[in-house]
């Protein structure tokens, strides 16, 4: 990278750094990451707490909405696709009988999330709810950087 750029470590740390930062956040961590530089081995283990500490980059590997049933979010999962269907049928003047209001976002309430540092998964949920993550814009893979962290509790 440092060549590909013609940075040199002395002058261009700043770059570099921005360089790296912009390919961690591109690429999968598992690929990305050393073994052992993130995430406490150990944190699979715990029950319940939080992490304390600098912040650690991780990525979304699942994410599941927990504050609704199963059924309703196939539901509106389901009128999804019927009015995607539908809306390739759909031609000239019938557009109007086609019509049948909004489609429906997912419903949003309390998300649990899988995350890993590349190496260590861990399982946590939001305790108040995070408005830039919902089940349909959010991607697998999505990077994370915790700004503040709490002190752990077994």
């Amino acid at each position: 990278m440092i060549d590909e750029h013609n940075l040199n470590p002395a002058t261009d740390m700043d770059k570099i750094r921005e360089q790296v930062e912009s390919q961690l956040l591109m690429s999968d961590l598992t690929d990305s990451m050393v073994q052992g530089t993130g995430l406490r081995p150990d944190l699979a283990n715990l029950q319940k707490g939080s992490l304390s500490g600098p912040p650690v980059l991780v990525q979304i590997e699942a994410l599941t909405e927990i504050g609704h049933s199963a059924f309703n979010l196939m539901n509106v999962r389901q009128t999804k696709i019927d009015r995607a269907d539908l809306a390739g049928l759909v031609h000239g003047d019938n557009e109007d009988e086609a019509d049948e209001g909004p489609i429906p976002n997912y419903p949003r309430s309390m998300l649990r999330f899988e995350l890993s540092d590349g190496t260590v998964k861990l399982n946590a949920m939001e305790y108040k709810k995070i408005p830039q993550f919902d089940l349909e814009n959010t991607s697998l893979g999505f990077k994370v950087r915790p700004s503040q962290t709490r002190e752990a509790a077994n």
